[in-house]
């Protein structure tokens, strides 16, 4: 393939009749496949075929975990809704007690926290 050229990525209806072809259960005489590694490439395959198939849209909320010197030390969560990037923020919270966590929706801060454990009663 020349440099110029883009690879020619198979579709979602060529990836899932491999799918089949691997999870048929004469597929394994022809390779050199364990049946349990088999059926890890029929499934991957058959995921990757629904993935490209129908893309989701884009993760555009973002909840990161900072060190103290300020850089990004973990990215916890990418999602497309905000339910669901709230609640990822309030538990990354919780599990991330002494360090600072920030939710946000592109470069949009929508929230920053110091993550810290409750005080004493």
């Amino acid at each position: 393939m020349r440099r110029d050229q883009k690879p020619i990525l198979p579709s979602a209806h060529d990836l899932q009749a491999l799918a089949k072809r691997f999870g048929a259960t004469d597929a394994t005489r022809r390779l050199t496949l364990t049946p349990e590694t088999q059926q890890l490439v029929s499934r991957a395959l058959s995921f990757y075929a629904d993935v490209t198939a129908y893309p989701r849209d884009e993760a555009n909320f973002t909840i990161d975990v900072w060190s103290k010197e300020g850089g990004i030390i973990e990215t916890m969560a990418r999602t497309s809704g905000m339910l669901v990037a709230r609640a990822a923020f309030e538990q990354a919270c919780k599990e991330r007690l002494g360090f600072r966590v920030t939710l946000r929706q592109g470069i949009r801060l929508v929230e920053t926290r110091e993550a810290r454990p409750a005080d004493p009663l």
